[in-house]
């Protein structure tokens, strides 16, 4: 199971990183911004899981805007 996480890992960053050289600053934006979201729902996934109240849409936007603007 680690083996197939690392191979993913080192395929997708080297996918980010490719994609950062060649595509426009918008591209890269809206690249860094679907990864920052995938990442945000999976923790918030995480905090269904162990029952944790949360505000899931509330949060991935707020981490969205976080992001976005810098």
């Amino acid at each position: 199971m680690l083996k197939h996480r690392i191979q993913s890992a080192v395929l997708i960053s080297a996918l980010l990183v490719a994609a950062v050289f060649w595509l426009p600053p918008l591209g890269i934006l809206v690249l860094l911004l679907a990864v920052c979201a995938t990442g945000l729902l999976e923790f918030y996934d995480l905090l269904d899981s162990a029952n944790i109240p949360h505000f899931k849409y509330v949060g991935t936007v707020g981490g969205l805007a976080l992001v976005g603007s810098t």
